[in-house]
């Protein structure tokens, strides 16, 4: 989480925080680590940098998965599955965009 609300000239920014009467503004990241078997850390295979959009509340079983932020977890084990066969072989990616580099 990048807590940028001492900046309040920064635009692009969303909400990253929960007290609607002190709200915090900036943007969030989910990353991947490998590790091997024994939990040796390999380093990150993903990071995806996001902001929450600043708008009323959808019910959750009303949005399209890859409209819902969970759907970043799709998103990184699609990367981590990539990065295990990166010739692309028949890996199903559900990555919401057409297969090849993430953009």
């Amino acid at each position: 989480m990048f807590n940028l609300s001492a900046h309040p000239a920064t635009q692009g920014l969303g909400s990253i925080g929960t007290n609607p009467k002190n709200p915090e503004r900036g943007a969030l990241m989910h990353c991947s680590l490998a590790m091997t078997a024994q939990g040796l850390p390999l380093g990150l295979i993903d990071s995806l940098t996001f902001t929450r959009k600043l708008k009323a509340k959808t019910a959750k079983a009303k949005r399209a998965i890859d409209q819902k932020e969970s759907f970043k977890w799709l998103q990184s084990l699609a990367a981590c599955q990539e990065a295990d066969d990166p010739a692309g072989g028949d890996v199903d990616r559900p990555t919401g965009r057409a297969h090849g580099p993430r953009q």
